[in-house]
């Protein structure tokens, strides 16, 4: 498990926990600062995934595995990596 509480960044904290496990699964909890000190254009979160679903609802990857959260303050991602 990784977990990252109010990690500083340029555009405000964030906080994530990523679980991996043996079988290839894996779920992501993200949180963003709502308020955010720069607003950023776009926000994406890379996914090597086969199968991601978004808060319970299957999502499509944009190019080379990319997620798009632009409108998500806080997200669960779930899946299975494609390694």
């Amino acid at each position: 498990m990784v977990y990252l509480e109010r990690t500083p960044t340029r555009f405000g904290p964030v906080t994530l926990c990523l679980e991996t496990h043996t079988d290839g699964l894996f779920t992501l909890d993200l949180a963003l600062d709502p308020d955010w000190k720069h607003k950023p254009a776009l926000v994406k979160v890379h996914m090597p995934a086969s199968e991601v679903t978004l808060d319970g609802k299957k999502v499509s990857t944009m190019d080379g595995n990319w997620i798009d959260l632009s409108d998500t303050v806080k997200a669960r991602l779930q899946g299975k990596w494609s390694w």
